[in-house]
């Protein structure tokens, strides 16, 4: 199963790099799919880009959120993408499947979860105030994943 060459998604927009590694299969090294090996430069693209956006995402109804949180994508392609992990990592398919969906669990756990997204009422050392807090997306965070 050859996978191909893949762009990077930032700014919006697929973006295709000079600069790739290739991801090998561990059982025979064989090459399956060149990817764009990211830059500090693309790093502050993706980081601006989420930033001019944000207080879209902030004003997003809890609902719309959940929506878009949600595995639904990866639930449809949980065969093809189980058969890519075994690729990359050399696991059982059955492994693979049974990470597939694990992975599937925490995205639409998370996803319900932006759905609650209750303020909290928390009394006040005054007897006619009340302190309300509402909870709201709080900006944008850069995580490097494998």
């Amino acid at each position: 199963m050859k996978l191909g060459q893949y762009p990077m998604f930032t700014g919006g927009e697929w973006v295709h790099r000079d600069e790739t590694f290739m991801v090998a299969n561990p059982a025979n090294q064989e090459n399956l799919a060149s990817v764009p090996n990211g830059s500090p430069e693309d790093m502050k693209l993706a980081i601006n880009s989420a930033s001019r956006v944000q207080n879209i995402w902030a004003n997003t109804t809890a609902t719309e959120r959940g929506r878009i949180l949600s595995a639904r994508l990866m639930r449809e392609k949980q065969e093809r993408l189980a058969k890519i992990l075994t690729l990359e990592e050399g696991k059982p398919i059955a492994e693979a499947k049974g990470e597939i969906a694990y992975a599937i669990s925490f995205l639409d756990w998370f996803a319900e979860e932006a759905k609650r997204t209750y303020g909290d009422t928390i009394p006040s050392s005054f007897p006619d105030k009340r302190i309300v807090v509402i909870k709201r997306p709080v900006g944008v965070c850069l995580a490097i994943t494998p």
